[in-house]
């Protein structure tokens, strides 16, 4: 049996950054990357790679900070979206440049993690792995749907494997698309641009806002990145995390005031619509069905950008998409029959509906989930410890945050599957307590956010940290980690009532707040911008390069402290 000090399960950013995080504290530390796939990048691993995909964020806003995208010599043009080929060449050279790829093993499942050791605070996993053939998987409602229907059936996950064989198909003359988010728009934007006639299936409340990616100032170019890591702006977006961020009082005049209250539904309005306008969706008679009806305060991640190459709405316009809105009734052979009563005739059908918030792998025991903080199915687990505690966090969210009360309301995402009830949205509650050789456990995917390298930077080292017992900040008590955990989580379900209703953290405005309190964490800085207040109000927006040597950093400290560093 090998036997490793660190296993970090998926090679994508996250995973590839924990990776450069533990190694760069500790060169001799036995680490190994798993992945089922077959090349690194996660969702940028080349079998997932579809025509046109590309980042939602442009260079400078997705790229490791002691990496430029611009010296790894794949093709990237300054403060230009980066294609799905360039970013999977991104991430190969940054495995390379970093020696990570000799911890690397592809085409490796774990089919089933088992504790061993709890029982005397020396525990560990012994994971059972075989070899895994990339594609294999399907969701549930792939297989669901496939025993309805006689053509093609593809979720978007699989979009990168399927896409180019349903385009060549001249036997598919017509595409069903069914979901209103980014993935929906990425999957009839590549299936109407190649010829084929797209029935696009949306839910009653039309689709996700999509923004240009940039708009004018006069004489100014303002990135959609930017305008979310600019700390004046954040304090637009409430979030209990931002307790300590320096301007507490501003945000109790914005959140916890009428007038204030005010200012940030009109700021929300009026920014929600000018991005509307920009798009140019208001200008497209045929497009007026995809307008969103909500205030786009209630989204997380799930707002995005339009970066086509094209202008989208023009498909509409040339009759190469048709939008259906409400329910599918039922699904016969090659036809779908609509509430409405409108049957749409189709040769392929392709799902962005989104995915299961589950951890992924079998964690045993799994009478332990629950206190681990991991999602569990109701039908069989009984929920006995958040129950009150959710009750409470309610009614403080409301008090705290009185705009809350206006969160749309929405049929619940998974409702048989609890939400991640993290420490931190990172730590399973019941491990907290222990010493570090009873820390064994780290999610670093239970938080969805703009910013995906910077959080998978700074979550990465707090989890070094914290793994070791090397935070700079007490530990709280199991119960008032509890209560911050439920308070947060239930957040989300108002915060992001249109996005993951706090299933997990969905960050929109609350990003950097989040970064802020994992550094104060850690003892870093949290204010990086210089001049104190005066730089962090106007020196601009955070960046990568802002975080660039924060591993350093905390090393420096740790060895100022005195701290030896130490394996798992």
């Amino acid at each position: 049996m090998e036997q490793y000090d660190v296993v970090v399960v998926g090679a994508g950013v996250c995973g590839l950054s924990a990776a450069h995080t533990f190694l760069t504290i500790d060169p001799d530390l036995s680490l190994l990357v798993v992945d089922p796939k077959s090349t690194i990048g996660g969702v940028w691993s080349k079998e997932q790679l579809y025509p046109g995909l590309r980042t939602n964020s442009v260079q400078g806003y997705f790229e490791f900070s002691d990496y430029p995208v611009l010296a790894a010599d794949v093709g990237v043009k300054r403060r230009a979206h980066i294609s799905g080929n360039q970013m999977h060449a991104y991430l190969e050279n940054f495995a390379k440049h970093f020696d990570l790829n000799r911890h690397i093993r592809l085409c490796t499942e774990i089919i089933r993690a088992r504790e061993d050791g709890a029982e005397n605070g020396d525990a560990g996993w012994t994971l059972d792995c075989e070899s895994s053939n990339p594609g294999d998987g399907e969701s549930m409602s792939t297989i669901r749907c496939k025993k309805l229907f006689k053509g093609p059936v593809v979720h978007t996950f699989d979009l990168g494997r399927a896409a180019p064989g349903i385009v060549d198909d001249e036997n598919v003359k017509n595409v069903v698309v069914i979901g209103g988010a980014k993935s929906a728009h990425d999957a009839v934007y590549i299936f109407a641009s190649a010829g084929k006639h797209v029935d696009w299936i949306l839910p009653s409340r039309g689709a996700v806002p999509m923004a240009k990616p940039s708009s004018k100032l006069g004489s100014w170019t303002i990135f959609v990145e930017a305008v979310l890591m600019f700390r004046p702006i954040t304090w637009l977006g409430p979030a209990p995390w931002s307790v300590g961020d320096g301007f507490g009082w501003i945000r109790r005049f914005l959140h916890g005031t009428s007038l204030g209250n005010r200012l940030v539904k009109g700021y929300w309005e009026t920014t929600g619509g000018q991005a509307l306008q920009e798009s140019g969706i208001m200008d497209n008679q045929k497009a007026q069905v995809l307008l969103p009806r909500d205030t786009p305060m209630f989204y997380g991640t799930q707002v995005s950008a339009l970066n086509y190459d094209t202008n989208f709405y023009d498909l509409l316009n040339e009759n190469k998409v048709s939008v259906a809105t409400g329910k599918i009734d039922y699904i016969d052979g090659s036809r779908i029959h609509m509430d409405s009563g409108d049957v749409l005739n189709t040769d392929a059908i392709i799902l962005a509906t989104g995915y299961n918030h589950s951890t992924g792998i079998p964690l045993e025991p799994a009478s332990k989930n629950l206190s681990r903080g991991c999602p569990i199915d109701l039908s069989e687990h009984q929920d006995n410890i958040y129950p009150d505690l959710d009750a409470k966090s309610d009614r403080q969210i409301v008090s705290q945050f009185p705009l809350m009360l206006h969160a749309p309301s929405k049929p619940e995402r998974t409702p048989s599957l609890t939400p991640w009830r993290l420490w931190r949205f990172l730590a399973p509650p019941s491990q907290i307590n222990n010493s570090a050789k009873g820390r064994n456990l780290v999610f670093l995917n239970a938080v969805a956010s703009f910013q995906t390298v910077i959080k998978c930077e700074v979550t990465s080292l707090w989890a070094y940290a914290y793994l070791h017992d090397r935070l700079a900040i007490p530990t709280p008590t199991e119960s008032d980690a509890r209560r911050e955990i439920s308070l947060w989580t239930r957040f989300g379900k108002f915060r992001a009532a249109l996005g993951m209703q706090g299933k997990q953290a969905d960050l929109l405005l609350d990003g950097l707040p989040y970064y802020d309190l994992l550094l104060r964490d850690l003892g870093l800085r949290s204010w990086r911008k210089g001049w104190g207040w005066i730089g962090e109000v106007f020196w601009g927006a955070y960046s990568a390069q802002d975080y660039r040597g924060i591993v350093g950093e905390w090393m420096a400290m740790q060895k100022g402290l005195g701290g030896k560093e130490k394996t798992l």
